[in-house]
């Protein structure tokens, strides 16, 4: 389904965990961490049953997709180009230094 949202998700992990509470209950959280282009994105949530939990991640998984596609579609990658140049002149000073 995260497919659905942007194409260029590298890998999903998803991690599902049972703890006990104080009160001797149950928490199961649900963890979602996502390998994409820039920082990756984890999502952790907890609910009284598993199926809860995993639920709960992804409505956030899904603004944390579409900002992070929006950021990297904003990037200004003259700077690249600039920094691409600069290698190259140096690249054949060094060269010619041979």
């Amino acid at each position: 389904k995260l497919a659905n949202y942007w194409d260029r998700i590298i890998r999903a992990r998803v991690e599902l965990e049972v703890d006990k509470n104080k009160r001797g209950g149950l928490i199961h959280s649900a963890t979602v961490t996502l390998e994409v282009p820039g920082p990756d994105i984890r999502v952790q949530e907890e609910a009284g049953d598993m199926h809860a939990a995993i639920d709960l991640t992804m409505p956030v998984l899904e603004r944390q997709i579409k900002k992070a596609k929006n950021k990297l579609e904003r990037t200004d990658w003259r700077h690249m180009d600039k920094a691409r140049e600069k290698f190259r002149q140096w690249y054949e000073r060094m060269r010619g230094n041979k």
